[in-house]
């Protein structure tokens, strides 16, 4: 197990931090109750919207930084088997925040509660093992196009032409962004199309079952 004495907060997660260690007890209730959520099993989006709404003068843009940051920490609980009160105490005293003594102790408190959340846990976990890839998706195209052929004589007349098709794949990687290019024929299309399909038919049954055995469906939240 790595050592804790490692965790170093990240300078884009510094800002966040400080900001909610410098909220009032009143306002990181607020936000504490709008995280948690009452035991309830929201969905990302859904969370950041009530951690928004939780402090009505934050910038906009800042619920979504509170469940990006606590979402991160509570990964670590799970990635490298660490205490959460030792996350919370090493992240609170990390001398990049610039807190106060009193700032420090609000929020080491604070994230030890809120990292403890059943629901926020089980979230941090569907994304850990759902995003636990070499590469992710990110978009994709296919490019058709007609190749001209000529002829062989000096002349080259055009004596006819190739139509094929290309599939564009942009994925992310650990070290950023990559993409994979693939020709492919009317016939490879087809193929393609039905490999699509059945993998969607297997989903929906997987879906329908895990729906029958009353497990949550992560995956539904992680948006």
């Amino acid at each position: 197990m790595p050592s804790i004495s490692g965790l170093v907060v990240p300078k884009r997660a510094v800002p966040i931090l400080r900001w909610i260690a410098e909220r009032d007890d009143p306002g990181r209730e607020l936000l504490e109750k709008a995280l948690t959520a009452g035991g309830q099993q929201l969905s990302r989006a859904a969370i950041a919207e009530r951690a928004q709404k939780a402090i009505p003068s934050a910038p906009a843009g800042t619920g979504d930084e509170v469940v990006n940051a606590v979402l991160s920490l509570v990964t670590l609980h799970f990635t490298h088997s660490w205490k959460i009160e030792d996350i919370a105490d090493r992240v609170a005293s990390d001398k990049g925040l610039s807190l106060e003594s009193q700032q420090v102790s609000a929020l080491r408190e604070w994230l030890t509660r809120v990292l403890r959340d059943p629901g926020l846990n089980a979230l941090a976990k569907g994304y850990d093992l759902g995003l636990d890839y070499p590469a992710i998706f990110h978009t994709a195209r296919v490019l058709t196009d007609i190749r001209p052929v000529f002829g062989t004589e000096p002349n080259r007349d055009l004596i006819g032409a190739v139509v094929s098709h290309t599939l564009k794949i942009d994925y992310f990687v650990r070290s950023g962004h990559d993409e994979l290019y693939v020709r492919l024929s009317d016939e490879d299309l087809d193929e393609l199309a039905d490999a699509i399909a059945r993998a969607k038919e297997k989903g929906e049954k997987l879906r329908a079952f895990l729906n029958s055995s009353g497990l949550a469906r992560l995956d539904e939240f992680m948006q």
